[in-house]
C-alpha cells in the first residue's frame, strides 16, 4: 500500500490579513484555533509563514510556534525565505526530528545555512526547484536538473534522502496554461530518478487570479496524486477539496478496506 497523502495546512501565512493581526495583536486564542481547526480536518503538519513582518519575523515565528504547541501535537513546518528565521523557528519546535524546514534553493547562502541545522536536528526539509540566480524552469526537463542538484547538495551534508521534499513549484495557469502539465510531468520525472526523495506542492498557487480557484484545486488534485504526489500544501478547512483527497486515497491504494473513507461518510464529512 502506498503511504498517505502529508497535509500540510496553509491558514497560518501572515499574508492573510486575520493571521497578520493576531500576530500583532498578540491574539493566542485566534492562533490556536486555526491551528486546532487544521488538526481536526485532517491536517498532519502545521505550516508557519509570519515573512510579512520581514523585521519582527524572528520574533513572531517563535510566538507562533510555542502558541501553537500549546494545542497541537504535530510538526511544525518553519516557512521562512530566512535562514536565520528557519534556525530560529527550529530552534523552538519541541519535535525538531519532526519539524521541517521550509525551504532551500539553490542559492547558496540558503543551503550553506540551512543545509546544517536540518543536519543537526535530523529534522527534513522542503527545496524548491529555483537555480542560483533565483529562476524557476519553465520545462520540466529544468526543474529535474535542479531537482538533480538539490538532491546531491542534501547526500552531501549526509542527510538522508527520505527527509527531503522536492517541491515543483505550480505556478499560475491564468499566466501560462501550459504549466499545470509542466507540474505533472516533473512529477513523474522526479519519482522516477528519485524514488526515496519525497514530492510536495502547493494547490493555491496554480489557480492565482482565477474566478472559483476551489475548483481548481480540487481539480488539479487527483491528477498530483496520480503522479505520484507525497504531500501536499493546502486549506484542510476546504471541506470538498479534503473530501476529494479521502476519495482519492481509496482509489490510489492509500486506504486500506478503504475504512477512512467509509468512516469519513459515517461522520458526514463526503457530504
Amino acid at each position: 500500500m502506498v503511504p498517505k497523502l502529508e497535509i500540510f495546512g496553509e491558514r497560518i501565512n501572515s499574508t492573510r490579513p486575520s493571521v497578520a493581526e493576531a500576530l500583532e495583536e498578540r491574539d493566542r486564542v485566534f492562533l490556536q484555533k486555526e491551528a486546532l481547526d487544521q488538526a481536526r480536518a485532517g491536517a498532519n503538519v502545521i505550516d508557519v509563514h509570519t515573512g510579512t513582518f520581514w523585521h519582527k519575523e524572528p520574533e513572531y515565528v517563535v510566538w507562533a510556534i510555542e502558541a501553537i504547541q500549546e494545542v497541537v501535537d504535530v510538526p511544525i513546518a518553519v516557512d521562512s525565505l530566512n535562514p536565520g528565521v528557519l534556525a530560529t523557528g527550529l530552534q523552538a519546535c519541541r519535535k525538531k526530528e519532526e519539524a521541517i524546514a521550509n525551504s532551500i534553493t539553490l542559492e547558496r547562502e540558503r543551503v550553506e545555512e540551512v543545509l546544517p541545522l536540518v543536519r543537526e536536528y535530523s529534522c527534513k526539509v522542503v527545496a524548491l526547484t529555483i537555480d542560483q540566480e533565483g529562476r524557476i524552469p519553465e520545462t520540466a526537463k529544468g526543474r529535474l536538473e535542479i531537482a538533480q542538484k538539490l538532491v546531491a547538495e542534501v547526500d552531501r551534508y549526509g542527510i538522508p534522502r527520505h527527509r527531503l521534499y522536492l517541491d515543483a513549484l505550480g505556478m499560475p495557469i491564468g499566466v501560462d496554461t501550459g504549466q499545470g502539465l509542466v507540474v505533472l510531468e516533473s512529477l513523474k520525472l522526479m519519482k522516477a530518478a528519485f524514488p526515496d526523495v519525497k514530492t510536495i506542492i502547493s494547490t493555491t498557487a496554480v489557480s492565482y487570479g482565477l474566478p472559483n480557484r476551489r475548483l481548481i484545486h480540487r481539480s488539479f488534485l487527483p491528477m498530483l496524486l496520480a503522479f505520484g504526489l507525497d504531500a501536499v500544501v493546502l486549506d484542510p478547512l476546504d471541506k470538498e477539496l479534503m473530501a476529494t483527497v479521502i476519495a482519492c486515497e481509496a482509489l490510489l491504494d492509500r486506504d486500506e478496506f478503504c475504512q477512512k473513507y467509509v468512516r469519513a461518510h459515517r461522520e458526514g464529512k463526503l457530504a
